[in-house]
């Protein structure tokens, strides 16, 4: 059975859906890719590719049953993790457990940088080195990108990092190369997967949240509360101004 004629299976924002978008790249002939095969001068591999990004922002057990797919399928991701996250600890057993699993499953370890609350461009630079040297000791593996935290808060792409590590928020990747991502169980008004069977984009930079991904569908405003209630803290002291805009939208219809 192709996977033209199962996708009224499939619900939003699901691991059915994640693994059908998985598949699509690859019958499209698109490679995943890391950003290693980025060298200094920002040459671009040969095309179609896909940079396949997940960054962790709340809860990291939930990248477990992403990055096992994408093992399954033969595709690869790089996961942003945050070493002073408010909602989870780099030092944990639990999120070191999952980052060796991710690891070992041979994918990627990239820094996922709060750059928000420092308004001078060295020290963001010189703080997330400290925190890439930090992750390549802990873990033993190349740190080659970082992405920025909320990255509308603060210009963040003009910052260029050191060690030849790269800034995803760069613009060659907006550019040069689609940017596609799910925030907020929201992808701006793109049709994923006519996307990738059409390849209507030659190279893609393809963000993913995991925290959204489930075996069954629910709104994204259920998975702040359910992570509130695990950390024992107010839902609003984990929503966005983005997140409580689109509530206030989702209400409004």
């Amino acid at each position: 059975m192709s996977s033209a004629s199962v996708t009224t299976e499939f619900h939003p924002f699901t691991w059915k859906t994640y693994e059908l978008y998985l598949r699509t790249a690859l019958e499209s002939g698109y490679r995943f890719i890391g950003f290693d095969e980025l060298n200094t001068s920002m040459v671009l591999p040969e095309a179609p590719f896909v940079l396949l990004r997940h960054d962790i922002d709340y809860d990291p057990r939930w990248a477990l049953p992403i990055c096992k797919l994408e093992t399954q399928h033969g595709s690869r991701a790089t996961y942003f993790f945050q070493s002073d996250s408010p909602f989870y600890r780099l030092d944990c057993s639990e999120t070191v457990s999952v980052i060796r699993e991710i690891l070992s499953q041979g994918h990627w370890l990239g820094v996922h940088f709060d750059a928000n609350q420092i308004q001078d461009d060295v020290e963001v630079i010189e703080r997330l080195e400290q925190t890439a040297t930090e992750f390549e000791a802990r873990f033993e593996t190349r740190v080659a990108a970082a992405s920025f935290h909320m990255p509308t808060y603060r210009p963040v792409k003009h910052l260029q990092l050191k060690s030849e590590r790269i800034n995803t928020y760069s613009p060659l990747f907006f550019e040069e190369i689609q940017y596609v991502s799910d925030s907020n169980q929201d992808w701006r008004g793109k049709d994923i997967l006519k996307m990738l069977r059409q390849k209507d984009f030659s190279r893609i930079q393809f963000l993913v949240h995991p925290i959204w991904w489930r075996e069954d569908y629910s709104p994204f405003y259920s998975k702040i509360e359910e992570l509130a209630g695990k950390l024992g803290i107010p839902v609003d002291s984990i929503l966005t101004r983005e997140q409580l805009d689109l509530l206030v939208r989702e209400k409004a219809k």
